[in-house]
């Protein structure tokens, strides 16, 4: 399994973890939503989600192309029917 690890470091990974923020103050991602480019190609989904006191929105942590990882990225997440603008955004340990 190392020689694996090792050549993922080496190239890097099609899909990285990344922290995504609603632009919408009522929307709440959930686990499972998908997660698409502004053309609407899938291209994540949410692992987990939740309302952030401190913001005031919507937060989730989502596996993406790695490519769309940059903080600031746009994104929209597909929820209960409706597309959700979204934004990459630094994880607390960045």
């Amino acid at each position: 399994g190392s020689d694996t690890l090792h050549a993922q470091h080496r190239a890097g990974t099609p899909k990285m973890l990344a922290a995504v923020e609603c632009e919408s103050d009522d929307a709440l991602p959930r686990r499972g939503d998908s997660v698409t480019d502004e053309d609407g190609r899938t291209v994540g989904s949410i692992t987990s989600g939740a309302f952030s006191p401190q913001l005031e929105r919507g937060v989730a942590l989502a596996y993406l192309l790695s490519r769309l990882c940059r903080p600031g990225t746009h994104l929209l997440i597909r929820m209960r029917g409706q597309s959700i603008p979204a934004t990459v955004r630094f994880t607390p340990q960045e």
